[in-house]
């Protein structure tokens, strides 16, 4: 794949986007000199059909007659690109939680981090689950400088402390953040049994959760197999008015159709199970099916598409329809040839332990945490075992070294992915990595 600069690349964006202004990409002008390879056509344009098109912009005709590029990438240069270019090994371009990229040093302050786990932007504010510090950093832009300091913590009273505590206030464990379109503000509080929720992202250090999904208050924290208990959650996701939780000691995703109003609601639908009331590894059958989970911990979904970390099982499955109906299975799975097999395999259609998925619509990025990189598809994957696009924190795809360098990770957990950066919570090197698009 060619590649151009940044500024060169967001160049032939803008001039894409001016020349689809009153016309599809596919419709050029008409061809005044007949179908001979260009005669007739103004400028560079050539003769395509029918029509003259600029083949170094148009998505249907990209550098060549009929040579359409895949739904959401775009033409520059005549060449197919997706939203977010990302290349194998690719630095990364900032890191937080480190002065630099070859320090990994674990901190409770409000530039350093313990073990953080996952990341989401939302309003263009950061929030980074800051697992083992039992706390949510915030910042409010996504940091462009090494280092950069936290604005705002929540699950402590101040940056320099750590405890954990089962109240309104407090986090034993941060293990996932999620903000919905609305600002509301999700935790997952792993060793709490329970995900807190604020009607809005806090703003002040120290601030009070408003309920709590998985306990009947903010003062409980037992766990439950039922349909309004959690069992050690470590990934929460919200989506217009749904909630999903990866209720990952119950080897189970809950779905809440509408995002709850009191503590203990319950929810309205069960992944990985046959009911609410029976939890187990692929349900406790022995075996992995189409609709069995094992340890989910990752969850990433457009209200239309659903994706889950089936971290156990070394897999991710993708319902192509948002499920209904408890129990339905997913239609395609990466990581594995099929719904059946099992097992971790270093190679570009393998996975081994992956804890976060992500996706900006159009290209799905998998944290492999045994397998120490980031697995990029640049195309929703449609077909069981599709092999993956671009490896990050790795040289091949067959490696799995760790490093604390401007290209290496260690056991990556969650992402945050849009069409201008990738952001990788890189657990035990105790930092967040941002990666530019190309």
């Amino acid at each position: 794949m060619a590649i151009v600069s940044g500024e060169l690349r967001l160049f032939f964006i803008a001039l894409l986007v001016a020349a689809s202004v009153g016309c599809g990409p596919s419709q050029g002008t008409p061809d005044g000199g007949g179908m001979d390879g260009g005669t007739g056509c103004p400028g560079a344009e050539v003769s395509c059909g029918s029509i003259c098109v600029d083949t170094s912009a148009n998505l249907d005709h990209c550098g060549a007659c009929d040579a359409a590029c895949a739904n959401g990438w775009f033409c520059v240069a005549g060449t197919c690109e997706p939203p977010l270019l990302l290349t194998t090994h690719q630095a990364a371009n900032v890191v937080l939680g480190q002065p630099d990229f070859d320090t990994a040093v674990a901190g409770t302050t409000a530039t350093s981090m313990d073990r953080p786990v996952d990341a989401y932007v939302q309003g263009g504010r950061l929030f980074i689950a800051d697992r083992d510090n039992s706390r949510v950093l915030a910042y409010n832009s996504v940091p462009t400088t090494n280092g950069a300091a936290a604005d705002n913590v929540f699950g402590q009273a101040t940056f320099a402390t750590n405890t954990a505590a089962t109240t309104a206030s407090g986090l034993d464990l941060a293990a996932a953040v999620a903000v919905n379109a609305t600002g509301g503000f999700f935790v997952a509080d792993q060793n709490n049994n329970r995900i807190v929720f604020r009607t809005s992202a806090p703003a002040v250090d120290g601030a009070n959760a408003d309920l709590a999904i998985g306990q009947p208050n903010l003062t409980a924290s037992g766990a439950a197999c039922t349909n309004s208990g959690l069992d050690r959650p470590k990934a929460v996701f919200a989506v217009g008015d749904k909630v999903i939780i990866a209720d990952s000691a119950n080897d189970r995703v809950l779905i809440w159709n509408s995002i709850p109003a009191s503590d203990g609601v319950a929810a309205d639908l069960v992944l990985g199970q046959v009911n609410f009331d029976t939890c187990g590894p692929n349900r406790n059958a022995g075996s992995a099916g189409v609709d069995t989970l094992n340890d989910p911990r990752g969850i990433w979904s457009d209200g239309t598409r659903l994706i889950v970390a089936d971290t156990g099982n070394d897999r991710v499955l993708i319902w192509t329809s948002f499920p209904t109906s408890n129990g339905v299975g997913a239609n395609v799975v990466i990581g594995q040839p099929d719904f059946t097999t099992i097992g971790n395999n270093l190679t570009q259609t393998g996975l081994s332990f992956p804890t976060g998925v992500a996706s900006n619509g159009t290209q799905l990025a998998v944290s492999d945490a045994n397998g120490n990189r980031v697995m990029i598809w640049n195309s929703f994957p449609t077909s069981n075992g599709a092999p993956a696009d671009v490896v990050l924190g790795q040289n091949s795809f067959t490696t799995n070294a760790t490093a604390t360098s401007v290209t290496g990770l260690a056991s990556p957990e969650g992402l945050f992915m849009s069409e201008q950066q990738l952001i990788v919570a890189d657990r035990l090197n105790e930092r967040v990595l941002i990666y530019n698009g190309q």
